[in-house]
């Protein structure tokens, strides 16, 4: 790219590409240079704004990467991926209802969009609107039938609409996609639990701890103490697996 750009210095897609080639590698000031270039050199390039507005986001500036992902969809009102990359801002600034706006513009110009799918899901389940979550999760899987975060949104999101058998087959998914992720066990115990699947609660904490958890924090985190969780959830646990979550005397 940058032999190109030495032969013609005015051509927007090399510069653009090769910022784009800067933001993989991490350089993200540098990428920033290139996009700035390429519009300079082609003010319509909508690309160049939204790969602009992704390098911003890298940085953490979301005001700055709003500014550019929206100037993308004003030169391309038909950008889906201008729109979700815009709503991913939206989402990580807590503004679900605008997050949801851009994700829904996204799939309505490209339906099978799964990750859009996902992502609006997940600001769902941030306004407690489990069941919409769940729809939209269930939707990014029918167009991903792998992907293991939707699965594993889907099965908390049955969690905690207390739909405790739905969620283990969710769970039990992510665990056969990833069979290393020790919060998909520890999360399964939860699904578990009101089910009294004693031995299977028993082995799952156990997965979750070789696998690194440490389970202990986890609980207390999600629950307090064990009398604590055994009032709110109206649930006795065995001394063994009281014994697992509770901390070492000292």
């Amino acid at each position: 790219f940058t032999t190109a750009i030495t032969h013609q210095p005015d051509h927007a897609n090399a510069y653009n590409n090769r910022g784009r080639a800067y933001y993989v590698k991490g350089e993200y000031d540098l990428a920033i240079k290139d996009f700035t270039t390429a519009i300079t050199h082609q003010p319509d390039h909508a690309n160049a704004y939204n790969n602009r507005g992704t390098a911003y986001v890298s940085k953490g500036e979301l005001n700055s990467a709003i500014v550019n992902f929206t100037k993308a969809i004003e030169l391309d009102s038909d950008y889906a991926e201008a729109y979700y990359n815009r709503g991913i801002v939206y989402g990580q600034k807590s503004d679900c209802d605008a997050a949801i706006a851009d994700y829904t513009k996204a799939i309505e110009l490209k339906p099978d969009y799964a990750e859009a799918h996902y992502n609006r899901g997940n600001a769902y389940f941030f306004l407690h609107a489990f069941n919409q979550a769940i729809t939209d999760y269930t939707r990014a899987i029918r167009f991903n039938p792998n992907y293991a975060d939707a699965y594993n949104n889907r099965g908390v999101a049955y969690l905690a609409i207390g739909v405790a058998n739905q969620a283990i087959v969710d769970l039990s998914k992510v665990i056969q996609l990833c069979p290393n992720d020790a919060m998909a066990y520890y999360r399964r115990t939860e699904a578990w639990l009101p089910l009294r699947e004693w031995e299977k609660i028993k082995a799952d904490l156990t997965i979750a701890k070789e696998l690194g958890l440490d389970i202990i924090t986890v609980f207390r985190q999600d629950h307090g103490s064990i009398a604590n969780f055994e009032q709110s959830e109206g649930i006795q646990l065995p001394a063994d697996i009281a014994a697992m979550l509770t901390p070492p005397q000292k």
